[in-house]
């Protein structure tokens, strides 16, 4: 650091000596923090590094050492921001790919939420400055009160939480059954303000401190480790001894331009019929298909009618039973076409297997208060309909949550003309009962895509006694 670094002022809120930063504490400090940013980005999807979140934040809180509260936040910011643009790369190429945007303009909107994520970062380093001026506590305890404000305080999109990158640490995560995740958010940040509680101690020579500090950073990922694994003993016994059954999850592998390809609707139906048969033969009391599987997402901006609507697989959304074939599934849909096989044949869910299914499918009814854009006096839903093993449907749900701006767009039934600014976006009617689906001794909660993301809609279903969750 150079002399104008050394140099101290006042912080007109705190009345403290703050250092006065030049160009070079700035890049140090700017530097360290986002070392941490990465550090934390690592512990999560798809680097999967987890050990580190108990570390991570530790180059963050040296970085704003000394501050004041403003500058707490905008070193938070920056560190929030290398957080969430790591963590969320992925976004470019979704939006791409979705939303058939230039890599420029993707980048850019990945850019902004990585900005406002980062708040989160910002908000937790501002109140921790706030809380230290105003009290003598150590950073291991008020370095997880902030940051579980933060993190409350905060509204996501995409939700995530720092304790999200303990999810492969099997053990780790069972302490959330107490206190839900941000319990083991506080305890992993808790973890980290010990660490650096202790090494500043070091740094100032004082042994005894240090070593307590130093022992509780490392004994509380260890006792949280042990409720855990004593917990999963106990409910392995319990499962052990419950009602099983046997569920047969198949994935296609079709991705968002073959489910939008009108010339691969079938090639993806033959795809899950034929899984699906696999599945039967191997004993599955249940087979599991994803969301809008059948047909295609997509199609129904695109076809006027409601015979066109029967004929790409689009069901009413009062359906009471669908028709089954017993022909086998071919290989490749081409081999329909060229035997001259029937429709009817062809676009029956449970082709080849009787056994009960649940499977995502876009539904649509006539509602004249609907405030549809595209479709006035209809309403399109995401839904998933469960039938039996002869076609008869058991029970049918509607997705709640809604993904903003991909099946639906925020006020467009004021503003339609939005629409033209994001023509990609869905416009799918919400549905507006969170229920469970009877199947034997069963209650199925279904949570279809971005609904298992919402802690809320999960603890929704314990109103309803679920015996099972299916995502």
């Amino acid at each position: 650091m150079g002399k104008k670094d050394k140099k101290e002022k006042k912080d007109k809120k705190t009345k403290k000596k703050v250092p006065a930063l030049g160009w070079r504490g700035w890049i140090w400090r700017l530097g360290l923090s986002g070392v941490g940013g990465v550090a934390v980005f690592l512990a999560f999807p798809t680097f999967d590094l987890w050990p580190l979140a108990w570390v991570a934040m530790v180059p963050t809180l040296f970085a704003v050492e000394g501050l004041s509260p403003k500058r707490h936040f905008w070193l938070g910011l920056w560190a929030g921001f290398i957080t969430n643009l790591g963590g969320f790369y992925w976004m470019t190429g979704m939006l791409m790919d979705f939303g058939h945007l230039p890599w420029a303009i993707s980048f850019a909107l990945n850019a902004l939420l990585a900005v406002y994520q980062g708040l989160v970062f910002a908000l937790w380093l501002w109140l921790l400055a706030r809380l230290r001026a105003k009290s003598k506590l150590g950073t291991w305890l008020l370095a997880p009160m902030a940051y579980v404000a933060a993190e409350f305080a905060i509204w996501f999109l995409f939700p995530w939480f720092y304790a999200n990158s303990q999810y492969l640490a099997i053990p780790m995560i069972q302490i959330c059954e107490l206190g839900g995740v941000m319990l083991l958010s506080f305890l992993l940040v808790a973890a980290n303000g010990a660490l650096f509680d202790g090494l500043r101690a070091l740094m100032a020579k004082r042994r005894k401190p240090a070593i307590i500090l130093l022992a509780a950073w490392l004994l509380v990922p260890l006792v949280n480790a042990g409720y855990g694994l004593l917990r999963m003993h106990m409910v392995d016994g319990q499962v052990a001894e419950a009602t099983k059954l046997r569920v047969g999850m198949v994935e296609a592998d079709v991705g968002i331009r073959g489910k939008e390809d009108r010339r691969k609707i079938d090639d993806n139906l033959v795809r899950n019929q034929r899984l699906s048969v696999d599945l039967a033969r191997q004993g599955a009391e249940l087979i599991v298909w994803p969301e809008t599987a059948y047909p295609s997402q997509g199609v129904y901006a695109r076809v006027p009618g409601q015979s066109e609507f029967r004929r790409y697989g689009i069901m009413p959304r009062n359906v009471v039973a669908v028709a089954q074939s017993s022909l086998a599934p071919p290989e490749h849909a081409s081999e329909d076409r060229r035997l001259r096989v029937s429709r009817e044949d062809i676009k029956v869910p449970q082709r080849g297997f009787t056994t009960p299914l649940l499977f995502g499918a876009l539904t649509y009814r006539e509602n004249p208060e609907s405030r549809s854009v595209r479709h006035p006096g209809m309403d399109f839903l995401n839904t998933a309909i469960l039938i039996d093993d002869k076609g008869e449907v058991l029970g049918v749900y509607d997705k709640v949550h809604r993904l903003m701006f991909g099946e639906y767009v925020p006020f467009s039934e004021y503003f339609p003309q939005i629409y033209e600014w994001v023509p990609e976006a869905g416009d799918l009617s919400k549905g507006t009962e969170v229920k469970s689906l009877p199947f034997r001794d069963f209650k199925l909660g279904i949570m279809v895509c971005y609904e298992d993301i919402l802690p809320a809609f999960g603890r929704e279903f314990r109103q309803h006694d679920q015996r099972c969750l299916v995502w």
